[in-house]
């Protein structure tokens, strides 16, 4: 009974908006300047463990908030990072704080600078889908170089064992070849699949 009186009263109040534009669009500013709103805010300390840190809001005369990080990518901020929050009426951590009014919330929603140090996604998985080269780079090389190294350095090894050669009585085991001829083909069917993802 309680939820008919409730969906009644709401529909109520939407007959009674209809035909209203000044109070539709008085409607749309308060949600605008009450419920959900982004500010710029610049961090001062920030647990990485935890998600939570304190920032100060320049717009605000630096006023310093406690915040947390919503957003699913585990950040690992440093003071003065800059971050975009989300300024909200509403505490999404306390469902018993149902007093709207007179009250600001803030929460990270993520890293303005795009240069953290460090990046965590948290997920159970990770799915990429992309229809031109992956390109992975690291202030010290790519990992496509890193990956050509390492195959490199097996295609020597393989070369070495393929052209070894014995000198006396010592014998080779006939199947010996055919491992290191097995090894060869193995790189370079990875060799091939790496090169179509990397640049």
């Amino acid at each position: 009974m309680q939820s008919d009186n409730i969906n009644y009263e709401l529909y109520r109040i939407n007959q009674n908006l209809k035909g209203s534009a000044l109070t539709q669009e008085e409607i749309k500013n308060w949600i605008y300047s009450s419920i959900a709103i982004l500010k710029i805010g610049i961090i001062k300390s920030f647990n990485a463990q935890e998600q939570e840190g304190i920032v100060f809001i320049p717009e605000y005369d630096g006023l310093e908030i406690k915040t947390r990080n919503i957003s699913n990518i585990r950040l690992n901020l440093d003071k003065q990072d800059t971050v975009i929050l989300l300024q909200s009426s509403i505490n999404i951590f306390n469902t018993k704080d149902n007093n709207y009014f007179d009250k600001n919330y803030f929460y990270i929603l993520s890293d303005a600078n795009l240069n953290t140090k460090k990046l965590g996604l948290a997920s159970s998985s990770i799915s990429i889908s992309s229809k031109r080269p992956i390109e992975f780079k690291t202030d010290d090389a790519s990992l496509r170089e890193a990956f050509v190294a390492v195959v490199d350095a097996l295609r020597e090894v393989t070369n070495s064992l393929a052209n070894l050669r014995i000198i006396g009585q010592a014998e080779i085991e006939p199947t010996f070849r055919i491992y290191v001829e097995r090894v060869n083909s193995q790189i370079s069917q990875i060799t091939a699949t790496v090169a179509r993802l990397l640049k």
